[in-house]
């Protein structure tokens, strides 16, 4: 893939399903996959932005969509659906974050815990769905960037008995003053009205 800050965009060997995904900076579970080709078609695309600056995560969002609408004919809905999940919320005593110092937002989990930089807590709370397993979304109402570094063990499951870190609710609490609390979560899900697996000519 093209890194970023790139005028270019170049991927290999990209399913449809997961270009879709990009292009409107949805989750894999936020995309009602059919037809189910989507899933195993994959593609390679080269694209160039308009004008001058660099591909921004929203000028690529835009230029995929358009790109997708005219070469694939794709055509999309979306609907708000209720879902089983959890809100990360402001803990007793109040958040202990770090205020970012910069750098490239991004983040990632690890097999000890979850470390990103230069992220929103909304970003947080999209990359906590995994070690959950639900959706996640932030109504701490905290604005800014932040560096995370938490540790905990990635499978709740395992915790405590067989590891000596802490699950990811307990690190969460101590760590960073936050907590999940589980409730139905309003989702946005994409539906696919129409896709054609042979791209149309440049």
């Amino acid at each position: 893939m093209s890194p970023q800050g790139s005028r270019y965009f170049s991927i290999t060997n990209a399913s449809m399903s997961f270009l879709i995904g990009m292009a409107y900076g949805i989750g894999d579970d936020q995309l009602v996959k059919n037809p189910i080709w989507i899933e195993t078609e994959c593609y390679s695309i080269t694209a160039r932005a308009a004008g001058t600056g660099s591909l921004s995560n929203d000028r690529l969002k835009a230029l995929l969509q358009n790109l997708l609408a005219q070469r694939f004919h794709l055509a999309v809905h979306t609907e708000v659906k209720e879902f089983s999940g959890y809100a990360l919320m402001v803990a007793k005593g109040g958040p202990k974050l770090t205020p970012t110092k910069g750098g490239r937002g991004a983040g990632s989990i690890r097999m000890d815990g979850l470390r990103a930089q230069n992220i929103p807590l909304s970003s947080l709370a999209k990359m906590l769905t995994h070690p959950v397993g639900g959706h996640v979304i932030d109504k701490t109402g905290i604005p800014g960037r932040y560096d995370i570094n938490i540790s905990f063990v990635p499978d709740a499951s395992l915790a405590p008995t067989d590891s000596s870190l802490p699950s990811i609710f307990t690190a969460l609490q101590e760590q960073l003053g936050l907590k999940l609390v589980a409730q139905k979560i309003p989702i946005k899900m994409l539906y696919i009205d129409h896709v054609e697996k042979v791209p149309t000519e440049n």
